[in-house]
């Protein structure tokens, strides 16, 4: 990448309690014209409990942004 070149970091973090479980990086760039972003993180074993999503940005004209969600993890009631 340039130097010169207008970026931004993005992370996303899957946690539990402080430990990370899942991450996730991408560098973006002022010409990059997406602007839907999808992953996935894998859940087959995750044990029940809550989670923390977590988001973060940053770039090196602006102060960081951090963005976060809790998720619920539960059994499966249809699975047998």
């Amino acid at each position: 990448m340039k130097s010169d070149s207008a970026y931004l970091l993005l992370a996303i973090l899957l946690l539990t309690s402080s430990c990370v479980i899942g991450a996730y990086w991408r560098v973006w760039t002022v010409t990059d014209t997406r602007h839907v972003l999808r992953s996935a993180f894998e859940s087959r074993g995750l044990k029940c409990g809550i989670y923390t999503l977590r988001a973060s940005t940053i770039a090196p004209s602006q102060a960081p942004q951090t963005a976060q969600r809790q998720i619920i993890v539960t059994p499966n009631p249809w699975e047998e």
